[in-house]
């Protein structure tokens, strides 16, 4: 007769197979989280890049902007306070304040992205130790009977 509390061949074979699953998985798993962390930082790299341009972009409308408003908030002071008053200036003085807010809002950069952590790898420390117990997990539990 066959004793119960040893582990038969197939459960025997099952534990190794499911020892290099669990490492294999585990190997796959950091390679990941690595490669992630890598690939994060150049993504993130491009991420700036486009940043800077769609600022650089903004500059250059704000500029555009500012010397419109310049140039039409000088004709506008050299014309009479009669005209200031009339229907038309007080439009055109409307106007010129939107192109002022407007020449302000695209000179403020965007800045408000930062770049995400890294996943930490050191989160997986003692997940090895799983892999470690089930190539230790005895076939045959001794001192019992």
């Amino acid at each position: 007769m066959s004793d119960p509390f040893a582990l038969t061949t197939a459960e025997v074979k099952t534990q190794y197979d499911d020892s290099y699953a669990v490492g294999t998985a585990f190997a796959v798993l950091q390679d990941t989280i690595r490669i992630f962390n890598e690939e994060k930082t150049e993504a993130f790299k491009k991420v700036t890049a486009a940043i800077e341009a769609y600022n650089e972009a903004r500059a250059t409308a704000s500029g555009h902007f500012e010397d419109i408003h310049r140039r039409v908030d000088e004709v506008s002071q050299a014309r009479s306070e009669r005209w200031a008053e009339s229907e038309r200036g007080e439009a055109v003085a409307a106007w010129i304040l939107e192109i002022e807010s407007l020449a302000e809002k695209l000179s403020a950069t965007f800045d408000d992205v930062t770049e995400p952590e890294d996943i930490d790898a050191d989160a997986l420390d003692g997940e090895g130790d799983s892999i470690e117990l089930l190539d230790e997990t005895p076939n045959y539990i001794f001192g019992m009977e």
